[in-house]
């Protein structure tokens, strides 16, 4: 009787050890697969999690989805780990991302047909037969000593999306129905994390692909500003977020910069970012200054449903060499000078868009020849293992060393990326990174004022003579430029008020004329009758010249047109 209660309690230790055992399985199963998003990650950590505690080999596939979206019985592996004193079978082991040669009889065919598990408890050379591909692989499968397998379909919401299989061999054990049960409740919980997995990859890469679409895969291009920009999304299976950038060529020859950033992530923010940029440009493209076009976009991003936007938008003025930006929380940008050290630009700060209620401002800086300036996000600068200050005096630092180093843009924002983003760490947010650089030669400009009065016209075109001669200018082009002028002077002079101010610029590509008055109405084409004796001014402006458009000042407007130093 005593020997019987010792024996029962023994047995009874026993079973309580194992249970603990299966529970402590269970608990470090589910921080591995709750550890990553990534469907290879997941599987390939549970696997090594169960070998050898629960099986001498263990093997995930999945289901594999042809190119209409259907599946059928086909697996393919996943992921696949065996214990270290294994023999190695003659066969290789179909290896992860090939498709597996399953028969119709393999316990993993019948458990992804039948949704249940099958256990093969004690496995014969009968079993391997009928399970492998061909008798090649049993011959081989033998030789490895499997003696007992078992299969577990992983169910997720849309039904079995593949199977566990375990098999035992090196270490002479056999499974149990409490074995089964153990594998049920792992591929239980395994199916809901790679269906997690799935699909978050799915939106991941729907998001990201919207994002590069919007973004473009190039830099709009402009001869004023030499440019380059980068875009990183973020590692470590965090969602893509709502960073972008963008180069806008203007009238005149001017160019907008813009970089934000959706505060959100995943397709939302994708999207939030498409529109939002897509009004920027427009608005941009109407002329508006920094503090006016950010005082829109306030507007439409307070219509969206508790969203803020971090905005810092900036034109370029080839003709004075300044950059007048205005920022909505976003980070200051940085310029470098030839032979200087990178620094912060000084500009107005307001709050996000979005928070509504708060005016914008601007701010006007002078940018010496061949000086760059860097727009970036603060997924560049700020990280775990570094605040935002420390962060960007990093990014001046090597913004500093690496144009020191060479003068090529795409080489420079290669090397200020590996030197902010290290791949020894993940960075867990998106990253942008916009360079321009100014002219290291800016070609040559002049301005004149004159009054409103009758010699206003025959004073600009000695004007424009005097300046194209001076610059070398093809003689072709002088009648055109002498023509072109007359008229945008006369329309000031009939439709405008005040002193005029004319400008001329010899450009890379085009000479630039701007004629400034102080008149608030647009000038806008007509047809004009035939015994009209005016109202085909700009119709011959417009036919003469490559472009031409106006834009709003702080006092009056600007007529600008391009005139293209050689013919198209």
């Amino acid at each position: 009787m005593v020997i019987d209660d010792v024996a029962e309690r023994n047995a009874s230790e026993d079973r309580a050890q194992a249970a603990n055992r299966r529970l402590s399985l269970l608990a470090r199963a589910s921080e591995h697969l709750g550890a990553s998003l990534d469907v290879d990650a997941t599987t390939q950590a549970l696997v090594s999690l169960l070998v050898p505690a629960l099986a001498d080999h263990a093997m995930i596939d999945l289901v594999d989805v042809d190119t209409a979206g259907n599946a059928g019985d086909v697996l393919r592996r996943s992921a696949m780990a065996h214990r270290s004193d294994a023999p190695a079978p003659a066969v290789p082991y179909t290896e992860p991302g090939q498709l597996v040669p399953y028969s119709n009889d393999n316990p993993a065919i019948r458990s992804l047909r039948s949704g249940r598990p099958v256990l093969v408890e004690h496995v014969d050379v009968d079993d391997l037969v009928a399970g492998a591909a061909n008798a090649e692989v049993a011959k081989s499968l033998a030789g490895v000593g499997i003696r007992s397998q078992v299969a577990v379909p992983l169910w997720a919401r849309d039904g079995v999306i593949g199977v566990l299989l375990l098999k035992q061999s090196t270490s002479g054990r056999d499974f149990t129905d409490d074995d089964v049960a153990v594998a049920a409740e792992l591929a239980a919980r395994a199916g809901a994390a790679i269906d997690n997995a799935r699909r978050y990859s799915r939106e991941h890469t729907i998001a990201l692909t919207l994002q590069r679409s919007l973004l473009g895969e190039r830099l709009t291009t402009t001869p004023e500003l030499e440019a380059t920009a980068r875009y990183v999304p973020a590692e470590g299976g965090v969602a893509v977020s709502g960073d972008w950038y963008d180069l806008i060529p203007l009238g005149g020859g001017r160019v907008g910069l813009v970089i934000g950033d959706v505060m959100g992530r995943g397709l939302p923010a994708a999207s939030i970012m498409g529109q939002v940029r897509a009004a920027a440009r427009t608005l941009a493209h109407v002329d508006l200054p920094p503090r006016r076009l950010l005082a829109h976009l306030d507007g439409i991003v307070n219509e969206l449903d508790e969203q803020l936007v971090t905005c810092s938008y900036a034109v370029y003025d080839p003709f004075v060499s300044s950059l007048c930006t205005g920022s909505a929380g976003h980070l200051p940008p940085l310029v470098k000078a030839p032979g200087d050290e990178a620094h912060e630009l000084a500009v107005w700060q307001a709050v996000p868009l979005g928070v509504g209620g708060v005016p914008f401002g601007q701010s006007m800086a002078s940018l010496p020849p061949g000086a760059v300036v860097a727009l970036y996000s603060d997924g560049l600068v700020e990280s775990p293992e570094r605040d935002l200050e420390r962060g960007i005096k990093q990014l001046r630092r090597a913004l500093t060393t690496a144009l020191d180093a060479s003068d090529d843009l795409d080489a420079v924002a290669d090397a200020v990326l590996d030197t902010m983003l290290p791949e020894s760490q993940q960075y867990k947010d998106d990253v942008t990174l916009l360079l321009v650089r100014t002219p290291a030669h800016p070609g040559p400009r002049a301005t004149l004022e004159v009054g409103a009065h009758a010699t206003a016209v025959p004073n600009t075109r000695h004007f424009v003579e005097a300046c194209l001669a001076g610059w070398g200018v093809d003689p072709d082009l002088l009648e055109v430029a002498r023509l072109v002028a007359s008229e945008l002077v006369t329309n000031g002079l009939t439709h405008g008020s005040g002193p005029l101010v004319i400008r001329l610029r010899l450009g890379p590509q085009h000479l630039c004329l701007e004629v400034d008055d102080c008149g608030s109405s647009f000038p806008e084409p007509r047809t004009a009758e035939d015994d009209d004796e005016g109202g085909r001014g700009l119709q011959l402006v417009g036919a003469l010249t490559d472009s031409w458009g106006t834009r709003p000042l702080d006092r009056g407007k600007s007529v600008w047109c391009m005139i293209r130093l050689t013919p198209a």
